[in-house]
């Protein structure tokens, strides 16, 4: 037998999934660089396009000529070969013979040198908009007559400008305008008809005005041939999420809260479940407690600081009740405890007792009456004064022994052949009463 030449030997199985294994992943990294490459490609060529779609807006806005040019904010869509793309064009009249358009006294007339633009486009695959911004001449620079100017300042809660706030304006008739403020917090607005009906508003998402009626004015006089000033004050709302209850201690559905800023009058809020949260809140400080009852003093509230645009959380507490009940009885709690149950009275179901005899439910501080409906319908009075934590009810429950009881003896048993009696009967057989913590306070 001829022997094998040196170097003709095939590769092994074990070779063979080597090399398989490398190819594998340097396919799949190559390819991942393709298709990475491929993606750059088409958003690089997508931000060329919505860049030439930005520059060619501004130039058709430029031949049109700032007096045919719609002040505030418009939004169109541009559709192409190369997808969808949305176009925004805020618009707003600035005069260059002044530092701060918002800054112009009553009556001192403001003209309307040059119409600033900003063009911003989204769409296809790229991530932020590309922007542009340039500016734009009118042909008449000279106030019409039987018009005046009005200049809207929008600052926040801490003195702030606030850009990009859209401020409308309308006399009711045939007047109107639409605005957007600047880095300034300015909407400087030319041309407006002379008149005392105007009336202005302002909104931006995601802020608001410290009370509701303070997004809009009205009966505002423009005087002909003069300023206007109108200011407003807005700020990033916020939120609270309330908590309350406990795992085995739920909180009694439909047993809301009241909350109350340190500027405005108090608002009770009915919730289905906890935790709830509230959202749009003027950032302040709320002070806040467990009982949809604004006239109710609490010994148990709590106090939250809620910041622009931030979400805060509170823990509203309660007491944990045990509650021992015979078994399928139906438990409610009626605040506050008198039949004249008032403007803050209500009744609350707090559920069903079960094999186990215990009912766990958490309640706020004041006075309660609970009731417990079945066979022998009980009630008891309870006085909370918001301490947190454990306290119980208990009421007869038949055939049941307490836990700490003890347990019946067992008959001895006779000798055979000794004389016995007739047989003792077979003692019932009883249920133990669950371990709870010492009892709620009474009158």
């Amino acid at each position: 037998m001829e022997r094998q030449r040196s170097g003709e030997a095939g590769y092994s199985l074990v070779e063979v999934i080597v090399a398989m294994t490398v190819f594998v992943i340097v396919s799949a990294a190559v390819m991942t660089f393709i298709i990475g490459s491929a993606d750059a490609i088409r958003g690089n060529s997508d931000r060329v396009y919505a860049a030439a779609i930005a520059r060619s807006t501004l130039d058709d806005l430029r031949a049109v000529g700032a007096n045919g040019i719609e002040q505030g904010q418009t939004v169109e869509t541009v559709t192409s070969q190369a997808g969808t793309f949305t176009v925004t064009t805020t618009a707003r009249w600035e005069d260059v013979a002044v530092t701060d358009e918002c800054t112009v006294g009553e009556g001192v007339v403001a003209g309307k040198s040059l119409m600033s633009v900003r063009i911003d486009v989204v769409g296809g695959d790229i991530g932020s908009p590309q922007s542009i911004s340039g500016y734009v001449y009118p042909t008449d620079t000279e106030a019409e007559a039987g018009t005046g100017t009005v200049s809207v300042s929008v600052s926040d809660n801490e003195g702030a400008p606030v850009a990009g706030v859209i401020v409308s304006g309308s006399d009711g008739a045939s007047g109107s305008f639409e605005a957007v403020t600047n880095n300034d917090g300015c909407a400087f607005v030319p041309d407006v008809l002379a008149g005392s009906g105007w009336a202005i508003t302002v909104s931006r998402s995601g802020f608001i005005t410290e009370y509701p009626g303070d997004a809009g004015q009205s009966g505002i006089v423009v005087d002909a041939l003069g300023n206007t000033p109108v200011t407003f004050t807005m700020a990033q709302s916020g939120s609270v999420t309330f908590r309350a209850g406990s795992a085995g201690y739920p909180v009694p559905a439909g047993l809301g809260f009241t909350f109350q800023p340190d500027t405005w009058a108090l608002v009770p809020a009915t919730v289905d479940a906890y935790p709830a949260t509230v959202t749009g809140l003027w950032p302040t400080v709320y002070t806040a407690w467990l009982l949809p009852c604004p006239t109710a003093a609490q010994a148990s509230e709590v106090t939250v600081a809620v910041g622009p645009g931030a979400a805060a959380t509170a823990d509203l507490g309660g007491v944990r009740i045990d509650i021992v009940a015979p078994e399928l009885s139906v438990v409610v709690a009626v605040f506050p405890d008198d039949t004249n149950l008032g403007a803050c009275g209500a009744t609350y179901a707090l559920g069903t007792v079960d094999e186990s005899l215990l009912l766990g439910v958490t309640l706020p501080a004041g006075r309660w009456r609970l009731e417990a409906t079945g066979a022998d319908p009980v009630s008891q009075v309870i006085v909370l004064d918001g301490t947190e934590g454990t306290c119980s009810v208990s009421w007869d429950v038949p055939g049941a022994v307490s836990a700490t009881a003890s347990p019946t003896p067992t008959p001895t048993p006779t000798e055979t052949g000794a004389a016995t009696g007739p047989p003792e009967p077979t003692p019932s057989p009883t249920r133990t009463l669950p371990a709870v913590s010492e009892p709620c306070p009474t009158p």
